[in-house]
């Protein structure tokens, strides 16, 4: 599958794939059919979340995020509506069936509600670190700046007003707001331990995905650059 959908403009911030999840893929692997030069930009950064704990870990104003993780939203229009172009809660679920999606987030024990506008909104806590399952040492895994909805307000076409009723947010355990003092000391930390990657064509890079995190520096949409990702338990 394609290494993201987000227009090519814009940068994303290191992070562990699918660390809002309960259950992490093990390896992330990516080739790189088609590189950019390298004054074109879209490098990979990658990110050692191990080093980011022990920078912000030392943090007192980090510390209730360490100890009771945070709350993860989402908020998703129908792909029948005006917002829903990149972000619909059909794709994401695979389905048009709005019982099938009540189910499955029942049955995952999350809270949910359907908006007046037929958009799908519901949120969950998870932690904030994780031990590595082999190592044991303990690593930043969460996704607290990358999904926030400050994300949202800076695409190329500016679809969304309201961070907190982007298409991701997130916020501490009790909904508080992050601030941007918290924010920025994240993102602070984690691209201070990324190294950005310069692909040619050919290249295949895997990643321990409970350890190393991965972003992409954004690129003009006209330059070619075709990377295909892969994951595995």
């Amino acid at each position: 599958m394609a290494a993201a959908d987000d227009p090519p403009e814009v940068t994303i911030e290191p992070h562990l794939e699918m660390s809002y999840n309960k259950d992490m893929p093990g390896k992330i692997m990516f080739y790189c059919h088609q590189a950019p030069q390298s004054w074109e930009g879209g490098q990979t950064p990658i990110c050692d979340m191990r080093k980011v704990y022990q920078k912000l870990r030392t943090h007192t104003s980090l510390q209730p995020l360490l100890d009771e993780g945070l709350r993860y939203y989402r908020t998703l229009p129908s792909r029948h509506t005006s917002q829903g172009a990149l972000y619909s809660w059909e794709k994401t679920f695979f389905t048009e069936d709005k019982a099938s999606v009540e189910a499955t987030l029942s049955g995952l024990g999350y809270d949910m509600e359907w908006t007046n506008d037929g958009s799908l909104r519901y949120s969950y806590l998870m932690s904030a670190i994780r031990p590595h399952p082999r190592s044991g040492e303990m690593v930043w895994a969460n996704q607290s700046s990358v999904s926030h909805g400050t994300y949202y307000l800076n695409l190329p076409i500016i679809i969304y007003q309201d961070a907190e009723f982007a298409p991701s947010h997130t916020a501490h355990k009790n909904g508080t707001p992050f601030d941007s003092q918290e924010l920025s000391l994240i993102r602070k930390a984690q691209w201070e331990q990324s190294r950005a990657i310069v692909w040619e064509k050919g290249d295949l890079l895997v990643l321990d995905n409970h350890a190393v995190g991965h972003g992409r520096m954004g690129f003009h949409p006209q330059t070619n650059r075709n990377l295909v990702v892969a994951i595995t338990k």
